[in-house]
C-alpha cells in the first residue's frame, strides 16, 4: 500500500482556494477498481464542516477518482482509500478542488503528467464550480472534453 497526499492550491481575485488530500493505494487482483471513503467524519481542520459539504466532498472525491481513473486508462486495477478530505479555515474549499487534488494525487502515484491545456481547464473548473450551490457534485468530465 501507497500513501499519497497532495494538496491543490490556488488565487483566485484575490481569494485562495484549496483542498488537501491523503489517499492509500495499492493494486488488487481484481476485475475492477474499488473506492473506499474512509475520510474522517468531522474533520477537525475542515472548512466543510463550517459550510455543510463535507459529505458532498466524499462524493466529489469518489466521481473524481472514478473519472480520473478511466482518463488514465490502465490494465491494472487498485483499491483507493480516502483517508483524508481537508480545506484549511481562511482558504475556500469546494467541491470541484477536493476531487481535482484526488485526481492529482492519483496520477501522482502514476507518475503521470497532464497535457499542459489539461491543466489550464483543470484550474478554470474549480474556478467555475463557485457558482455552484454545495450540494452540487461537479461533472469531471468536463474537464477532459474539448
Amino acid at each position: 500500500m501507497t500513501k499519497v497526499e497532495h494538496k491543490y492550491l490556488k488565487i483566485y481575485d484575490g481569494v485562495m482556494t484549496g483542498s488537501s488530500v491523503e489517499l492509500e493505494i495499492s493494486p488488487n487482483n481484481l476485475k475492477t477498481n474499488r473506492i473506499i471513503i474512509d475520510s474522517e467524519k468531522i474533520p477537525f481542520r475542515s472548512q466543510g464542516l463550517i459550510e455543510g459539504g463535507h459529505e458532498n466532498w466524499n462524493k466529489s472525491a469518489k466521481q473524481a477518482l472514478d473519472i480520473g481513473l478511466e482518463k488514465l486508462n490502465i490494465s491494472d486495477k487498485l483499491d483507493i482509500t480516502v483517508k483524508k478530505l481537508e480545506g484549511r479555515i481562511f482558504i475556500d474549499t469546494n467541491n470541484a478542488s477536493v476531487g481535482i487534488a484526488c485526481i492529482l494525487a492519483l496520477w501522482k502515484y502514476h507518475d503521470f503528467q497532464p497535457e499542459y491545456q489539461v491543466m489550464g481547464r483543470i484550474d478554470e473548473f474549480v474556478k467555475e464550480d463557485w457558482k455552484n450551490d454545495v450540494d452540487i457534485i461537479p461533472d469531471f468530465k468536463m474537464i477532459f472534453e474539448n
